[in-house]
């Protein structure tokens, strides 16, 4: 929770990185009889600034102007803005926004607009290791999430892990496949070790939570639209090869999004806190209460109700980044909210970058994709 006062504050630690996010604005050089060459840098391929050098015809001499466009290239950061109840604040004041990088002056964003119907790329992680209260009832339940709350341009990506991780990989774009493929994941015995008694044998205390929740944010940044992932399980992990400092700095790489959703109520004061927290939090995300009498199924319609609710600040690339990490403040004037804020993307792009699972290479050693049903669209891709 943030203090009370007249502002609230969000202190955001942003992977920015100097060689993606070039100085921005327009220039015009003059060069002399032996023009020098301006600097290349190499930007990384999720980010381009196009340079272009125009020149007089051909019959005017080289001392004539030279004229260097660079293209301002704007940001985003997606914040989510809760009240003292833990839910979207619906009318926040466009401009009552202020961003402040580092410890420069604050200044306002150059657009506000509500995410509304902008596309989302959803990955949903089964944390199918325990003997989960809710677990038969996710079929319908994501099949609920994809008739209700995501629309024909949004994408789902599903899978589960226990011994190993197993991706989903068939059509998702209804809630029939979506029933089925959920179905066909949880009771596929390469998950589990085994069968023992017509049920699945757990591998309890030896699931790589972590290692799969980096995955799945490996597989939303090579999607468009918004990144988030969600997280159906307390976050207990086992094992994994990613720490959760190295799940924060990918998380912000790829400007995702953590939502978790355990199956146990973890509000009360004695409760052990799902080590995911921080994640959630650094990430713009939200633990969501856990399934009340009516089932998984509004928990999981919540989880994107979020990601529809928040704003998208848009502002120009700053010129004064320093190389590595740079802090982002976002506040809201006259305001004391719970603002979480997500990683910076660019309008359209997203940054794309191996989670340090690719070192761990869990995905050769444990990670196995469902068939989907017959009758489904083959496996994308």
């Amino acid at each position: 929770m943030l203090p009370s006062g007249a502002t609230a504050v969000l202190r955001r630690r942003l992977s920015l990185v100097l060689a993606l996010l070039l100085a921005a604005g327009s220039a015009s050089a003059y060069p002399s009889a032996q023009p020098s060459t301006q600097p290349s840098t190499q930007p990384s391929a999720q980010t381009s600034t196009q340079t272009s050098t125009q020149t007089k015809p051909a019959d005017l001499t080289p001392a004539d102007t030279m004229t260097l466009h660079v293209v301002v290239r704007e940001l985003q950061v997606a914040a989510l803005v809760l009240d003292s109840h833990r839910r979207p604040v619906a009318r926040v004041d466009p401009a009552s926004f202020r961003l402040q990088i580092e410890h420069r002056p604050r200044f306002q964003p150059m657009r506000v607009h509500r995410e509304g119907d902008d596309p989302i790329t959803l990955a949903v992680l089964l944390d199918a290791s325990r003997e989960q209260k809710y677990l038969d009832q996710l079929p319908d339940a994501l099949a609920t999430l994809r008739e209700k709350a995501l629309l024909p341009h949004d994408r789902l990506l599903i899978s589960a892990v226990d011994c190993k991780g197993l991706i989903y990989k068939g059509d998702t774009s209804t809630p029939e496949s979506v029933r089925t493929g959920v179905q066909q994941l949880l009771a596929s015995g390469m998950l589990h070790d085994g069968m023992h008694k017509g049920r699945p044998r757990l591998c309890t205390d030896r699931a790589h939570v972590w290692d799969e929740v980096a995955y799945a944010l490996h597989r939303v940044a090579s999607e468009p639209g918004r990144h988030a992932v969600l997280v159906v399980s307390e976050g207990y992990d086992y094992g994994s090869l990613n720490t959760l400092a190295r799940l924060e700095e990918f998380t912000t790489a790829v400007a995702g999004t953590v939502f978790v959703l355990p199956s146990l109520d973890m509000s009360g004061p004695n409760v052990r806190r799902s080590p995911l927290d921080q994640l959630v939090m650094m990430s713009g995300g939200a633990v969501l209460e856990a399934p009340g009498k009516e089932g998984i199924a509004p928990s999981l319609l919540e989880c994107v109700e979020m990601l529809r609710d928040r704003y998208i600040l848009g502002f120009n690339q700053p010129s004064h980044l320093k190389n590595g990490h740079n802090d982002l403040h976002v506040t809201i004037q006259h305001a004391s909210y719970d603002i979480r804020a997500s990683g910076v993307s660019t309008p359209g792009e997203v940054p794309v970058s191996d989670p340090a699972r690719s070192a761990a290479n869990p995905s050769q050693a444990n990670a196995t994709e469902a068939q989907p049903a017959a009758g489904t669209a083959p496996p994308k891709p």
